[in-house]
């Protein structure tokens, strides 16, 4: 037999819509509802006739309806017919002398108030969950592996943000049907299915964007050329990058083949790079990022230094000048670290040997009044190399 399928036009939780959408379809197309799972309903073709549909919230049983509620509704003259989603069982019957499927009005406000704190603690679950992971994991030193990856995460917090409307809604509509059973109001007026289809539709298309572009984001490096490369500084050329040389400090010892550059880009931080400078008696880590806000730049500096430089202080100092640019000093051991930050712009510097970052300070301010780019030519989903650089490498 040949079955006809139909895009449900609403969400599960939109239940009066759903029951009105499938008694509608029985009495003027003569399509009489088999299964609805998922987001397609199957129908069987036959003689238009009216029909009763309602759809029975089940907290307690997951995708397997009560057998002893299925044969108590069988008595009373109500057909199981399948699930509408996990919670949601739906049954029908072509006779009207029925009572309803639901008399007990307190058993029902008891059923849909289980179901809705159900919805409440999945929500809950989600979204605390995932702040606190990602709480975490900034914490332990891996924030830098989000800033590279940032449209990753926007695409992450862009699902939670569909996953809230929707949990939000969920709970919304069972809330307004709980208050039409307290009040005896009619709930089984007609709906605009069209309407709802069109609403559906919308959050269905911006969701599986979503959903494509974490996806394709999840496997960026396969085609994201060249993003954890480490390019020797010697291939550095005419490239100008944002830090100081050996010889600003009074060294004029060759750096060792181990110091290298490395650029990145990202979606919150367009142009980052990481420069790493070595010698006998010199040994200078810079970090810079040109970031799309300042509040962005500030909390870099701020999870740079709780991350690296945060237990064990000798000396701390913070300074802000007259054109809002922004210094924080911390030192332990031999090890100093020093973040300048200037609007969108910030240098993060970390030192193991004798220089005083903070004494000299005001040489890498001039670093920051500069507009740097990387030196090849970027987009998100490719990474063409610059052949000059390519060849040195």
């Amino acid at each position: 037999m040949a079955y006809i399928r139909r895009l449900i036009p609403c969400a599960p939780y939109e239940i009066k819509i759903f029951e009105a959408w499938l008694e509608e379809l029985a009495e003027k197309e003569g399509l009489f509802l088999v299964s609805c799972r998922r987001a397609f309903a199957k129908f069987e073709k036959g003689t238009p006739k009216p029909m009763r549909y309602r759809v029975d919230a089940d907290p307690d049983r997951c995708w397997d309806p009560s057998q002893e509620r299925q044969q108590l509704y069988e008595e009373f003259g109500w057909k199981y017919i399948d699930n509408r989603s996990e919670h949601l069982v739906v049954y029908g019957t072509d006779d009207f002398s029925l009572p309803e499927l639901h008399t007990d009005a307190e058993l029902q406000l008891e059923t849909l108030g289980k179901l809705q704190k159900k919805c409440l603690r999945r929500a809950l679950l989600v979204f605390c969950l995932f702040p606190l992971w990602l709480l975490l994991h900034i914490s332990a030193g891996n924030w830098l592996y989000w800033l590279h990856h940032s449209a990753l995460i926007s695409a992450f917090v862009l699902l939670l943000f569909f996953y809230f409307l929707d949990t939000t809604k969920e709970i919304r509509q069972l809330q307004k049907l709980k208050k039409q059973i307290f009040e005896e109001t009619d709930v089984t007026e007609t709906e605009d299915f069209h309407k709802a289809k069109r609403k559906l539709l919308l959050r269905t298309c911006c969701r599986i964007t979503a959903e494509v572009f974490l996806f394709l984001l999840l496997l960026s490096p396969f085609w994201i050329q060249n993003w954890n490369e480490r390019i020797p500084l010697s291939a550095q050329n005419s490239i100008e990058l944002p830090t100081l040389s050996p010889a600003a400090f009074g060294s004029h010892k060759n750096l060792s083949d181990s110091s290298y550059f490395s650029y990145y880009t990202s979606f919150l931080a367009p142009v980052q790079y990481e420069i790493f400078q070595i010698s006998d008696d010199f040994y200078l880590d810079t970090q810079y990022f040109q970031c799309q806000s300042e509040f962005l730049s500030e909390s870099i500096g701020k999870t740079y230094l709780m991350t690296e430089a945060d237990n064990n202080l000798n000396k701390t100092e913070t300074q802000t000048l007259a054109d809002g640019t922004k210094l924080e000093y911390r030192a332990k051991d031999f090890q100093n670290y020093l973040v300048i930050q200037k609007g969108s712009r910030i240098l993060l510097l970390k030192s193991y040997t004798e220089i005083d970052l903070w004494e000299n300070r005001e040489k890498f301010l001039p670093l920051l009044d500069k507009t740097y780019s990387l030196p090849e030519e970027t987009c998100f989903f490719c990474r063409k190399k610059d052949q000059t650089l390519g060849a040195s490498s």
